[in-house]
């Protein structure tokens, strides 16, 4: 007949584009599936449905959302169209699976008396845009490291003292990577106890030393500084472990939750300064690329070390300097920059003139000497660089 022809082609057509169908009779609370729909919920082909079934396939946090769409699609006061993504129940060890459900409901005076429509699986397609999601999040995320190491250099850069360095390094690398604890530690000295630190904890309440955290000369933390090689470990890895295993070892038993990351500092003539130690990630385990940003910023920390290493010899050397030129019995000053600003003024000198110098340019300093060619020597002097004696 024309009506047997017109469903045939319906179902040809529906077959084609992977659709189910589904027929609800809310007077009588009879549902029906076709094949493909029973497919698409892990149904087998023989099953008798209701919507008691539906529910009870329907992925739990889905549950009520759905529910919620199909008492607004029977709702005589409603739009009565049904347009809603779930989840499924995932199969045992099966993936986890997304339907789009389109229908609409039909109503006699005032009341549903038809609820159909169709159903397809758009898993792959959710998969998709997930990964999407993940990859522009990890592309933003890795965008902020990277600033943030940039913000870091420039911090560094401005610090004068070396435990304000660790102090910085240890709080930058724990936000970076996301992690509940980072340990920076000088380790040059034979006995590790006397390591200087830098604690950095998500929790500042939190006792540092219950992760076991400080370097001990040997082990995990004598591999990482020894071989001059990064180390990235599960905790079930740290179990695992002998060094973790020691008895003997503060901390045994407690390896951190969240694994642990180690990696080197080191000099510029390929000796070791320490290491950044991270513990306890807060998602997930750490990963090559969270690895990567703490090597950047060991590199960046072990030159800002050494540079401030370096400044603190050469502001120590300045001032035992000074100390002894002070204590010269002739008179004695040093001059800087091209205002030949008083640096040093030493006793003999400031006896002399007989007022406060240090911090005043020359020619302000000493109004008195204008036009004697007293300061046009010291002028030259700074200016080409050659050694001047009076009367030259």
């Amino acid at each position: 007949t024309a009506q047997t022809e017109v469903e045939e082609r319906l179902r040809l057509a529906l077959s084609s584009t992977a659709l189910g169908t589904w027929d609800f009779d809310p007077p009588t609370g009879t549902l029906r599936w076709d094949s493909r729909t029973k497919e698409l919920f892990g149904v087998p082909e023989g099953t008798e449905v209701d919507y008691a079934l539906f529910e009870s396939l329907l992925h739990p946090d889905d549950l009520a959302r759905t529910n919620t769409a199909v008492a607004a699609s029977l709702d005589p006061h409603g739009p009565g169209g049904y347009d809603i993504e779930y989840r499924t129940r995932a199969a045992p060890h099966g993936e986890e699976r997304w339907l789009h459900a389109n229908g609409r409901s039909y109503f006699s005076q005032g009341r549903p008396v038809r609820f159909i429509g169709t159903v397809r699986d758009i898993s792959a397609a959710r998969r998709a845009e997930q990964e999407r999601l993940r990859l522009l999040a990890e592309t933003r995320h890795r965008a902020e490291q990277l600033r943030g190491l940039s913000e870091t250099s420039v911090a560094l850069n401005s610090l004068d003292a070396l435990d304000a360095v660790l102090s910085l390094v240890a709080e930058r690398a724990r936000a970076l990577v996301g992690a509940h604890q980072a340990v920076v530690s000088l380790t040059e000295h034979p006995d590790w106890s006397q390591a200087l630190l830098a604690v950095s904890l998500a929790d500042p309440d939190a006792d540092w030393r219950e992760h076991a955290a400080r370097p001990e000369g040997g082990g995990l933390y004598a591999e990482v500084c020894h071989d001059h090689r990064p180390r990235r470990m599960t905790q079930a890895q740290l179990r695992a472990h002998p060094a973790w295993a020691d008895p003997a070892r503060p901390g045994h038993g407690r390896p951190p939750r969240g694994g642990w990351l180690a990696v080197p500092l080191v000099r510029r003539d390929g000796g070791s300064l320490g290491l950044i130690q991270l513990s306890d990630k807060a998602a997930g385990d750490f990963t090559a690329d969270d690895e990567s940003i703490v090597v950047q910023l060991a590199q960046m920390a072990s030159v800002a070390v050494e540079n401030k290493r370096l400044f603190e010899l050469a502001r120590t050397q300045r001032r035992n300097l000074f100390d002894a030129l002070t204590q010269v019995p002739e008179p004695l000053a040093v001059f800087r920059g091209p205002e030949l600003v008083f640096e040093m003024v030493n006793t003999s000198f400031q006896a002399t003139v007989g007022r406060h110098l240090e911090g005043l340019p020359v020619r302000q300093a000493l109004p008195e000497m204008e036009g004697q060619h007293v300061f046009e020597p010291l002028e030259r002097a700074y200016r080409e660089g050659v050694c001047l004696l009076d009367g030259e």
